[in-house]
This record gives structure tokens, C-alpha cells and sequence, in this order.
């Protein structure tokens, strides 16, 4: 059961609609004098969060417990009218995605394993498509792909032969 402390906390962040921050450890001792994560803890905590439309950023099971967490209140949906961009839309849509408007990384079968291996590492990327056109995936190159040709000591060092 929460503490008053708690209550009051919850009441003010309602009221005036700003959210607060504390450290994990203060956020448990409010709570309920608890000192640790446990499951069924948490459990508690987040029925009792999702009762009063409530929410911790970042999760509470991430991170040590000195690490600062804020308290607000859940963003609620408002459904789009009209053209204007500043209203919240509270469905995701693939256009909203980054990767759309980016072009994606590809290598030729003709490029040296350099270059492939340089997009991966520039873009944390764990495998890039092998393309001779926009169309045509003729396979992908992964960092095991590039670490058997390496071992193997392969003569040629273009893509194809990897």
C-alpha cells in the first residue's frame, strides 16, 4: 500500500500536471518503505501507476537504484483533426519511422569487403544487403561472413567471393 507521502505526490502531479523526479531508491521508499525490485513489488507499484494513469520513465527494472527517474502522468490520446501537425496523433504510422527517410545501405557483388565492412561498423549495422540493383537483394554480408574470409585468407577480397 502506499504511503501518504505517495498519495500527496500523486495528488500534486494530477493537480498541476508537472511531472517530478527522484532517484529509484526514493521512489520505492515512497512508496511503500520497500527496498527492493522484487516482482511482486513491481507488480504492486504498476497496478497501482495504471490506477491513477500514471508513469515512471525509465522503467524501474533498468538501471541501479541511485539512477533519477521522473513520475508524470500518462500522455493522453487526442484524435487528429484537420491538417494541423501539432496535434498529437495518437496512432504510430510507418511514416513516421526514421528509417523512411533515409536511403538504405546496400553494397554491389563487385565491392571490396572493405567497403562492406566499413557501412556495418559506421552504422552499427550487424549484416548488409548484397543488391546490383534498387530491387534485387542477391543476399546479405555479415560480420561471420567477413570473419570466415578473413580467416580463410581468401585471395580475392570483393564481396562475391565471401
Amino acid at each position: 500500500m502506499p504511503r501518504k507521502e505517495f498519495i500527496d505526490l500523486v495528488e500534486e502531479i494530477k493537480t498541476t500536471g508537472k511531472p517530478k523526479s527522484m532517484t529509484i531508491r526514493e521512489f520505492l521508499w515512497l512508496f511503500d518503505f520497500c527496498e527492493k525490485r522484487t516482482s511482486g513489488n513491481l507488480w504492486r507499484i504498476n497496478e497501482f501507476l495504471n490506477n491513477e494513469k500514471l508513469i515512471v520513465h525509465p522503467n524501474l527494472q533498468h538501471g541501479v537504484v541511485d539512477d533519477t527517474i521522473t513520475l508524470r502522468e500518462k500522455d493522453r490520446a487526442k484524435i487528429k483533426k484537420g491538417m494541423d501537425d501539432n496535434v498529437f496523433d495518437p496512432i504510430s504510422r510507418v511514416s513516421n519511422l526514421d528509417a523512411l527517410k533515409k536511403t538504405p545501405q546496400s553494397v554491389r557483388r563487385d565491392a571490396k569487403i572493405t567497403k562492406a565492412y566499413h557501412i556495418m561498423w559506421q552504422n552499427n549495422f550487424s549484416q548488409v544487403p548484397v543488391m546490383n540493383d534498387e530491387r534485387t537483394v542477391l543476399g546479405i554480408v555479415n560480420w561471420q561472413t567477413i570473419a570466415k574470409g578473413f580467416i580463410a585468407k581468401k585471395e580475392n577480397n570483393t564481396v562475391r567471393h565471401q
